[in-house]
């Protein structure tokens, strides 16, 4: 917002409206009933959301192509906005801050968290944000990441377990032969 004083533009509204609200409603009111794990999901992702925002308006002040990838192999986005106007189209700033969403809530961890995290994460949205097509979008993408992730964490463990119950067991023969032998 300091950006926008003495200029005559007025800062996209996504800042006070979006922005801020749940920045401050997520610090306030879902933060002390997270885990520690949670916690620290919440402080890095706002730093996420920061750096994502600040990476696109830099390169919209060098050119007129906005590309950002996630550093942990977590999606990537691209669009086209008129170099120097990212600020001032307040559409076209919020289509940008929500595309930056689901890459900051998984570069964070939210595919790491407990589900009893994950369940009051998803619980925060106004009811009147769900009828913002953005809001499906961001959680859609960010919600098959982290399915994909748990159902991976859950095969391994299977399979682990299953390791582990043959090497328990040994081979079925050699302990047959093994007890006739004894005999």
């Amino acid at each position: 917002m300091m950006r926008h004083i003495g200029c005559g533009h007025k800062p996209p509204s996504y800042y006070v409206s979006y922005g801020y609200y749940y920045c401050s409603t997520f610090g306030a009111e879902l933060y002390p009933r997270l885990t520690s794990a949670g916690q620290t999901w919440l402080e890095d992702a706002r730093k996420f959301l920061q750096r994502n925002m600040e990476k696109g308006l830099s390169q919209n002040m060098e050119g007129n192509e906005i590309a950002l990838a996630s550093k942990r192999g977590n999606g990537s986005f691209r669009m086209t906005v008129v170099q120097f106007e990212l600020e001032l189209e307040d559409e076209t700033f919020t289509e940008f801050a929500f595309k930056t969403h689901p890459m900051a809530y998984l570069d964070a961890g939210l595919g790491d968290l407990p589900i009893s995290d994950l369940n009051k994460i998803g619980q925060q949205p106004n009811l009147q944000e769900w009828t913002d097509g953005r809001t499906w979008e961001q959680a859609v993408e960010s919600g098959w990441a982290v399915a994909k992730k748990k159902a991976s964490n859950v095969i391994t463990a299977v399979g682990e377990a299953w390791d582990a119950t043959k090497a328990e067991m040994g081979d079925p023969v050699s302990h047959a032969l093994g007890r006739l032998l004894a005999n």
